[in-house]
């Protein structure tokens, strides 16, 4: 998941703009077998935080906001949806972010995610 206009590399690139359903921003083959994503983007979200209406995925927070964070997307938050609430960042960075908990794994480790009202990890690292 990373960010771009069209899905050139399946599971690299998420398409970003138009409507519809979530999963509709991703390509019929991550549909089907899901999507990884490095550990190191991946961080367990604060109560509360939520994913703002927008034409894309990303939620870009203004320097204002009341949680100021990169591109990011809430994710595993639905009904449903076993374990925490996870937030996945556009990019990789070195801030610390304030309220958001590193997975408790390797920088270099990834976590495979299912596609559907939401993204769902299939599993976790240790």
């Amino acid at each position: 998941m990373s960010r771009g206009s069209t899905a050139r590399l399946c599971g690299e690139v998420l398409l970003s703009a138009g409507g519809g359903a979530f999963r509709e921003h991703f390509c019929s083959r991550c549909r089907s077998g899901g999507v990884l994503i490095a550990a190191s983007r991946i961080f367990i979200a604060p109560r509360g935080l939520k994913n703002r209406r927008t034409e894309g995925v990303w939620n870009e927070c203004t320097p204002s906001a009341t949680t100021p964070l990169p591109p990011h997307r809430v994710v595993n938050q639905t009904a449903g949806s076993a374990g925490p609430r996870l937030v996945v960042l556009r990019d990789e960075t070195d801030e610390a972010l304030k309220g958001l908990i590193a997975l408790p794994c390797g920088r270099h480790e990834s976590v495979v995610f299912r596609i559907g009202r939401t993204l769902n990890p299939i599993t976790l690292p240790p």
